[in-house]
């Protein structure tokens, strides 16, 4: 070979390396930013909780170390939101994912599917699923200082023992439709929460809250302003 030639094979060899190596930096970079967006996209940025994609990403694992769905709709969030503005209203629903964070076990999934609205899957003893469910109303439903003033927003709960699906392994979709249904009743009724039973289906199920009446229970009330005591 003539040494110019060879002078070529070694100036487009080192070429083609070069290139490659740019190629799979860029494709690595590209990698990494999906990754970041898709990361991104699975965490809500007011509450840091999962979003609803998150939630379909991570929850059909949860499920197998889980004893209960439940689906949490705030009341009253609303007229908060148009008095004293969305900055207020994205407090609120960072001390509520807060306060419930503090209720359920480390290990549970929670996520906020939009709006007002969240779930989770936690594992909770079903013996005491009354008094788990009247410990988070609880917490979510205490005054909430504002300045001077406080606010109390209200919810309704719908619960389901994963046990009582039909469907074993339990499809995710079926647990959250469950829940989903539970909390229209516990909306409906006025009652705080409600545990959904498929054997007594279409009636109401028979668990629901032992909480006091004057709990901020209905699906846009105005809420109750009060001074910080």
């Amino acid at each position: 070979m003539k040494p110019w030639m060879h002078q070529t094979c070694t100036a487009a060899a080192g070429a083609g390396a070069v290139a490659a190596g740019v190629g799979w930096a860029h494709a690595a970079h590209r990698l990494h930013h999906r990754t970041r967006q898709l990361r991104i996209a699975h965490r809500d940025p007011v509450t840091g909780l999962l979003t609803r994609s998150g939630w379909e990403h991570t929850a059909p694992e949860a499920l197998r170390r889980s004893s209960v769905c439940g689906l949490l709709d705030l009341d009253g969030f609303k007229q908060i939101n148009d008095t004293f503005g969305h900055l207020t209203g994205d407090h609120v629903l960072r001390v509520v994912a807060r306060r419930v964070r503090g209720v359920l076990p480390v290990e549970s999934v929670f996520a906020r599917l939009g709006g007002d609205e969240f779930v989770f899957l936690a594992d909770w003893d079903s013996a005491e699923i009354g008094v788990l469910a009247d410990e988070l109303l609880e917490a979510i439903t205490a005054p909430l200082p504002l300045g001077e003033r406080a606010v109390r927003v209200g919810c309704s709960a719908g619960l389901v023992l994963l046990r009582d699906l039909q469907s074993q392994p339990v499809l995710l979709r079926e647990a959250v439709t469950a829940a989903d249904r539970a909390m229209y009743e516990a909306k409906l009724f006025r009652c705080g929460w409600r545990r959904h039973d498929p054997r007594l289906h279409p009636e109401p199920p028979t668990d629901h809250c032992s909480a006091p009446p004057q709990r901020v229970r209905d699906h846009g009330p105005q809420p109750h302003f009060g001074r910080t005591p």
